[in-house]
């Protein structure tokens, strides 16, 4: 068995501030992030959880996205960014789980629940 398929990683919000860039990860001008058993938890906070913008890619297997904002989105595409989902979760959030906005963003989800 590959070493990888038993690692993961938990990457969580450290508490609300005042300034309102609480965003877990954002992906943004072309750039690549390619990731696999990871939990993306923003809870406590008003932001989304992943912005992917101008032209952002990945490929993300088994990754559980949660605890955006109301005025959020679990997952943020805009412009052309485009994403793979494999056997991932995207919950628990206040607003939208995912959100396309401007542009031709592509959210490809194979094995998900939303």
């Amino acid at each position: 068995m590959d070493e990888r398929s038993n690692s993961s990683s938990t990457t969580r919000a450290s508490g609300r501030t005042d300034e309102g860039n609480n965003i877990i990860l954002r992906i943004k001008g072309g750039g690549r992030f390619d990731m696999g058993y990871c939990i993306l938890n923003n809870e406590g906070n008003n932001d989304s959880v992943v912005e992917l913008i101008n032209d952002a890619k990945g490929q993300w297997h088994d990754v559980i996205i949660k605890g955006a904002g109301v005025d959020s989105a679990g997952l943020l595409a805009v412009d052309q960014s485009r994403i793979e989902i494999v056997k991932g979760e995207i919950r628990n959030n206040q607003g939208p789980g995912i959100l396309l906005k401007h542009g031709e963003p592509q959210v490809t989800l194979k094995n998900c629940r939303v």
